[in-house]
């Protein structure tokens, strides 16, 4: 063979280089799209739970002012006017507590960006080790 005449058998260094620096364009491009996907799911998932409780806590206000007068009007010949309204007032509250409660706990229950994050941490840790998957 003659000086200058080898052939290599593979890419060269900096094609290879351009490759992972495509590659990891591509990666990070996709990370930001699922990060965008998300997002607009969780607002919209948020946006109907926070929708809800606007929508029931008017009932729970006109509940409670109702049940207060017509349960007061019942129970005041029985425990007093003092306690009737502490009875009925006690009962909206629970009532009231546990339909926001629920909601509010559907809302925090909710994992805000999860394949995004799960995704993050399986290119990171992959980049890390050097393209080995664990």
């Amino acid at each position: 063979m003659a000086l200058g005449t080898e052939h290599q058998s593979g890419p060269g260094v900096a094609e290879l280089v351009a490759d992972m620096a495509d590659g990891f364009g591509k990666l990070v491009t996709q990370h930001v799209t699922l990060a965008k996907l998300e997002f607009v799911e969780d607002t919209r998932v948020l946006g109907t739970d926070l929708g809800l409780i606007a929508a029931f806590a008017p009932f729970l206000f006109m509940a409670y002012a109702l049940l207060c007068f017509a349960s007061v009007v019942a129970l005041q010949p029985h425990l007093g006017f003092g306690l009737s309204f502490l009875a009925v007032a006690a009962v909206n509250a629970v009532i009231g507590g546990v339909g926001v409660g629920g909601a509010v706990r559907r809302i925090r229950g909710r994992r805000l960006f999860g394949q995004s994050l799960d995704q993050f941490k399986t290119s990171s840790s992959i980049l890390r080790t050097g393209g080995r998957i664990s």
